[in-house]
């Protein structure tokens, strides 16, 4: 029987990467959204309209299908709303953003009452893959000790997500300089990196220390004695940016945000690279395993990581309840599945490596003005 997958959100920067993987994967797929005329530029079975802001409209949306896939944002304004008329009407839920709303209070909302539907939040790229590739590079040590991540490089920010991104900013109170260390988080441990030359980057970045929610959980379901991670900035005009007094209108802040990250990647190519180095003990002998993961679009890769969450509950293969994307689909096999994801540009491992900073990546090409 074909599956129906209903998706929200086809004409965001998200949304329309999802809409020809759902498509591709042999789904019935029906696209929903407000605007008439962005449903017609997404590919898609049935278009329909519904607005976030209607519950009953949601929920009428949700009967119809087996799979509710949210690309809307704001999310911590949309995925709540969504996520409630998915289990209400009876579908999986899986969203492409969200996955804070599991690391915070009132996460206990969520659950199905009949506890037989999957809700999968956080299936993008943070939150999502930068837990997720962790959790792989854990399977293949015996003992995990130590993470250092690298995540970023320079990229467009939509309305939506620089919205979220400041939010989580603002909310991160006593995260910004912390580390992982000895079973908690340590304020102030780390310092900014400026102009440093970081493994496989193309070229000298700003590298902030922040411990997101979700990096400490990870750290803690690892059971790791240290956590350090950085988000990377390839230009100083989103940095600047986000490191402007935090109060005020969050959705002035977020057009400065956007404004900045364009100014950024003027005359540049876009791209995003996640570094994470583990360490720890692989047959009671010293081990050292490194991902690195390069995509073009962070969208386009946030799209196939949702699509892939997707195939994953279609298949009965996450089991049923509220969990964070990189807890509900199999780490041990998600790196090479995902690598023939379109969007994933380039994912590899490497075994026991020589210190990170002495590996080679492909070179991200510069544009000419």
């Amino acid at each position: 029987m074909t599956a129906v997958l209903g998706l929200l959100g086809s004409g965001g920067a998200v949304g329309r990467h999802v809409a020809p993987l759902l498509v591709d994967g042999g789904a019935r797929v029906l696209l929903g959204g407000r605007d008439r005329a962005r449903l017609d530029r997404s590919p898609g079975h049935e278009r329909v309209v519904v607005d976030v802001d209607d519950p009953h409209g949601l929920e009428r949306f949700a009967r119809r299908c087996d799979v509710v896939v949210d690309c809307t944002g704001p999310a911590r304004r949309t995925a709540p709303r969504v996520l409630r008329a998915a289990l209400a009407g009876g579908a999986h839920y899986v969203g492409a953003s969200g996955g804070e709303l599991l690391d915070g209070p009132g996460s206990g909302e969520f659950g199905d009452p009949d506890g037989g539907l999957c809700a999968v939040l956080g299936a993008g790229m943070a939150p999502g893959l930068s837990a997720l590739l962790p959790r792989a590079l854990a399977a293949g040590l015996g003992r995990p000790e130590r993470l250092v991540a690298y995540a970023g490089g320079r990229d467009r920010f939509t309305w939506a997500s620089a919205q979220d991104y400041v939010a989580g900013a603002r909310d991160g109170g006593g995260r910004s300089l912390s580390a992982w260390s000895g079973g908690c988080r340590v304020p102030g441990a780390l310092t900014p990196l400026t102009g440093a030359e970081l493994p496989f980057f193309p070229g000298p970045v700003t590298a902030y220390p922040f411990l997101s929610a979700e990096t400490e959980r990870l750290a803690r379901d690892l059971g790791l004695a240290e956590a350090h991670w950085y988000n990377v900035f390839d230009g100083g005009h989103a940095l600047r940016a986000l490191s402007s007094p935090s109060d005020g209108d969050l959705r002035e802040a977020a057009g400065r945000l956007v404004r900045a990250a364009e100014l950024d990647l003027f005359g540049r190519t876009p791209y995003q690279l996640m570094v994470f180095r583990l360490e720890g003990e692989r047959d009671g002998r010293p081990h050292r395993r490194t991902l690195v993961l390069r995509a073009d679009d962070s969208y386009a890769l946030t799209a196939a990581f949702t699509a892939f969450a997707v195939r994953c509950v279609l298949a009965g293969e996450v089991a049923p309840g509220p969990l964070p994307a990189d807890e509900a689909v199999d780490a041990r096999t998600a790196p090479d599945r995902l690598a023939a994801m379109p969007g994933v540009g380039h994912l590899r491992i490497v075994e026991d490596a020589p210190p990170v900073e002495e590996e080679d990546a492909p070179p991200v090409e510069e544009g000419v003005l």
